[in-house]
Protein backbone atom coordinates (compact mmCIF):
# COMPACT_ATOMS: atom_id res chain seq x y z
CA UNK A 1 0.00 0.00 0.00
CA UNK A 2 1.57 3.46 -0.77
CA UNK A 3 0.11 6.83 0.64
CA UNK A 4 0.77 9.90 -0.85
CA UNK A 5 -0.70 12.86 -2.05
CA UNK A 6 -2.84 12.90 -5.44
CA UNK A 7 -1.26 13.94 -8.79
CA UNK A 8 -2.93 14.88 -12.27
CA UNK A 9 -2.63 11.90 -13.18
CA UNK A 10 -4.89 10.47 -11.01
CA UNK A 11 -7.99 12.70 -12.02
CA UNK A 12 -10.20 10.03 -13.15
CA UNK A 13 -9.52 7.84 -10.43
CA UNK A 14 -10.40 11.16 -8.14
CA UNK A 15 -13.89 11.55 -9.72
CA UNK A 16 -14.64 7.93 -9.53
CA UNK A 17 -13.88 7.79 -5.98
CA UNK A 18 -15.95 11.11 -5.47
CA UNK A 19 -18.70 10.06 -6.60
CA UNK A 20 -18.67 6.76 -4.46
CA UNK A 21 -18.16 8.67 -1.72
CA UNK A 22 -20.97 10.28 -2.41
CA UNK A 23 -23.74 7.68 -3.32
CA UNK A 24 -22.80 5.72 -0.22
CA UNK A 25 -23.37 8.79 2.09
CA UNK A 26 -26.03 10.40 0.13
CA UNK A 27 -27.97 7.42 -2.01
CA UNK A 28 -28.01 7.11 -5.54
CA UNK A 29 -27.06 9.54 -7.64
CA UNK A 30 -29.65 10.09 -11.06
CA UNK A 31 -28.39 9.75 -14.40
CA UNK A 32 -28.46 13.67 -14.96
CA UNK A 33 -26.35 14.58 -12.02
CA UNK A 34 -23.72 11.77 -12.62
CA UNK A 35 -23.35 13.24 -16.05
CA UNK A 36 -22.95 16.55 -14.76
CA UNK A 37 -20.77 15.32 -12.08
CA UNK A 38 -18.53 13.79 -14.42
CA UNK A 39 -18.40 16.81 -16.30
CA UNK A 40 -17.30 19.17 -13.65
CA UNK A 41 -15.26 17.22 -11.31
CA UNK A 42 -12.58 16.81 -14.01
CA UNK A 43 -12.47 20.89 -14.19
CA UNK A 44 -12.28 21.24 -10.35
CA UNK A 45 -9.65 18.83 -9.43
CA UNK A 46 -7.35 20.36 -12.53
CA UNK A 47 -7.51 23.81 -11.54
CA UNK A 48 -7.62 23.49 -7.98
CA UNK A 49 -5.03 20.57 -6.97
CA UNK A 50 -1.79 21.42 -5.58
CA UNK A 51 -3.17 25.36 -4.25
CA UNK A 52 -5.90 24.79 -1.91
CA UNK A 53 -6.90 21.44 -2.43
CA UNK A 54 -4.84 18.18 -1.48
CA UNK A 55 -5.89 14.95 -2.51
CA UNK A 56 -4.12 12.49 -0.20
CA UNK A 57 -4.79 9.05 -1.28
CA UNK A 58 -3.94 4.95 -1.02
CA UNK A 59 -2.83 3.35 -3.81
CA UNK A 60 -3.35 -0.55 -3.88
CA UNK A 61 -0.89 -0.83 -7.00
CA UNK A 62 -2.03 1.68 -9.33
CA UNK A 63 -5.48 2.18 -7.90
CA UNK A 64 -6.88 4.30 -5.45
CA UNK A 65 -8.60 2.70 -2.31
CA UNK A 66 -8.83 5.49 -0.09
CA UNK A 67 -8.88 9.10 0.00
CA UNK A 68 -8.87 12.11 2.09
CA UNK A 69 -9.07 15.47 0.77
CA UNK A 70 -7.50 19.05 2.23
CA UNK A 71 -8.92 22.46 1.27
CA UNK A 72 -8.02 25.07 1.82
CA UNK A 73 -9.72 28.43 2.65
CA UNK A 74 -8.35 31.99 2.46
CA UNK A 75 -10.55 34.70 4.88
CA UNK A 76 -10.43 37.67 6.46
CA UNK A 77 -8.42 37.80 9.92
CA UNK A 78 -10.37 37.16 13.22
CA UNK A 79 -10.09 36.55 16.47
CA UNK A 80 -10.49 32.93 15.36
CA UNK A 81 -8.74 32.38 12.80
CA UNK A 82 -5.70 34.90 12.90
CA UNK A 83 -3.96 33.59 10.00
CA UNK A 84 -7.32 33.72 7.92
CA UNK A 85 -6.40 30.57 6.63
CA UNK A 86 -8.65 27.34 7.50
CA UNK A 87 -9.08 23.79 6.47
CA UNK A 88 -11.63 21.23 5.87
CA UNK A 89 -11.38 17.77 5.07
CA UNK A 90 -13.88 16.16 3.05
CA UNK A 91 -14.29 12.62 1.14
CA UNK A 92 -12.73 10.51 3.93
CA UNK A 93 -13.46 7.69 1.83
CA UNK A 94 -12.16 4.07 2.27
CA UNK A 95 -13.31 1.43 -1.20
CA UNK A 96 -15.50 -1.55 1.06
CA UNK A 97 -12.66 -4.10 0.50
CA UNK A 98 -10.31 -2.02 2.13
CA UNK A 99 -11.94 -1.26 5.63
CA UNK A 100 -10.90 -2.08 8.48
CA UNK A 101 -7.30 -1.85 7.80
CA UNK A 102 -6.33 1.31 8.73
CA UNK A 103 -5.75 2.86 5.85
CA UNK A 104 -8.02 5.67 6.15
CA UNK A 105 -6.58 6.61 9.56
CA UNK A 106 -3.06 6.73 7.86
CA UNK A 107 -4.37 8.81 5.53
CA UNK A 108 -5.73 11.14 7.95
CA UNK A 109 -2.38 11.33 9.91
CA UNK A 110 -0.28 12.19 7.06
CA UNK A 111 -3.03 14.65 6.01
CA UNK A 112 -2.57 16.08 9.35
CA UNK A 113 1.06 16.05 9.55
CA UNK A 114 0.51 17.89 6.78
CA UNK A 115 -1.56 20.37 7.41
CA UNK A 116 0.95 21.74 10.19
CA UNK A 117 3.15 23.28 7.58
CA UNK A 118 0.45 25.16 5.96
CA UNK A 119 -0.19 28.04 8.47
CA UNK A 120 -3.56 26.86 9.41
CA UNK A 121 -5.56 28.15 12.32
CA UNK A 122 -7.55 24.95 12.42
CA UNK A 123 -8.96 22.26 10.63
CA UNK A 124 -12.13 21.43 10.69
CA UNK A 125 -14.67 19.05 9.46
CA UNK A 126 -18.33 17.08 9.61
CA UNK A 127 -18.18 13.45 10.78
CA UNK A 128 -20.03 10.60 9.41
CA UNK A 129 -21.06 8.24 12.15
CA UNK A 130 -18.77 5.60 10.71
CA UNK A 131 -15.70 8.25 10.53
CA UNK A 132 -16.22 9.91 13.80
CA UNK A 133 -14.13 7.64 15.77
CA UNK A 134 -10.92 7.78 13.36
CA UNK A 135 -11.60 11.57 13.81
CA UNK A 136 -11.44 11.34 17.66
CA UNK A 137 -8.50 8.90 17.45
CA UNK A 138 -6.43 12.21 15.29
CA UNK A 139 -7.19 14.51 17.68
CA UNK A 140 -10.74 16.08 16.48
CA UNK A 141 -12.88 17.72 19.14
CA UNK A 142 -16.94 18.14 18.60
CA UNK A 143 -17.77 22.38 18.80
CA UNK A 144 -20.41 24.14 20.27
CA UNK A 145 -21.28 26.86 18.20
CA UNK A 146 -22.39 30.24 19.14
CA UNK A 147 -24.04 30.29 15.53
CA UNK A 148 -26.59 28.92 14.20
CA UNK A 149 -25.89 26.71 10.79
CA UNK A 150 -28.25 27.81 7.83
CA UNK A 151 -27.59 27.91 4.36
CA UNK A 152 -29.54 29.98 1.07
CA UNK A 153 -30.00 27.97 -2.10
Amino acid sequence: MEFKLADDNMIEQLVQMRLEYIEEDLGQISHENRKKMMKLLPIYFAKHMGTDLFPFVALDEDRIVSTAFLVIFEKPSSLNFMNGRVGDILNVYTKPDYRHKGIASKLMKDLMEFSKGQQLDYVELKATQDGYSIYQKCGFKDIEEKYQYMRWY
